[in-house]
């Protein structure tokens, strides 16, 4: 696993922010935990890679804003109302409740230096991270 900075809980969720040189396969997270998984990997601020999926559904993924990520050369993940299904279906099959209109209006918003976009992205799909105490990794890199 890369470095890990800090780690969040919701429930039996983690969040873990970490350096990366290539994304954490979500396959790889599904495989070992027999969950659904989710993973984000923002590149400049300007746009972020969301890769989702569960033992049985398909895999999906996301672009958080798009344009920006237009400007990188990044994947087209589709028209937004199929990713924005695709989300939402992930959302409730993982436990979630998410709030469509919400998902697809996180999918459009920047990342951002200090991830805001990437935590309205999470709260539309249900998570609540934000209102958590972060937890402090140990050391190692290690998640509890």
């Amino acid at each position: 696993m890369s470095d890990v900075l800090a780690a969040w809980r919701d429930g039996n969720w983690q969040k873990l922010q970490c350096f990366a040189e290539e994304g954490i396969r979500v396959a790889d997270l599904v495989a070992d935990t027999h969950a659904p998984a989710l993973t984000i990997f923002t590149i400049e601020n300007q746009w972020a890679y969301v890769s989702a999926a569960s033992p049985s559904a398909p895999p999906w993924f996301a672009v958080l804003n798009p344009e920006g990520g237009r400007e990188y050369d990044a994947p087209d993940a589709g028209p937004i109302e199929e990713v924005t299904a695709e989300a939402v279906a992930w959302a409730a099959e993982a436990g979630l409740t998410p709030d469509p209109a919400r998902v697809a209006t996180a999918i459009g918003i920047r990342p951002g230096p200090f991830s805001e976009g990437v935590s309205e992205f999470l709260e539309a799909l249900g998570l609540r991270f934000a209102h958590r105490q972060p937890i402090p990794a140990p050391a190692g890199g290690s998640p509890e």
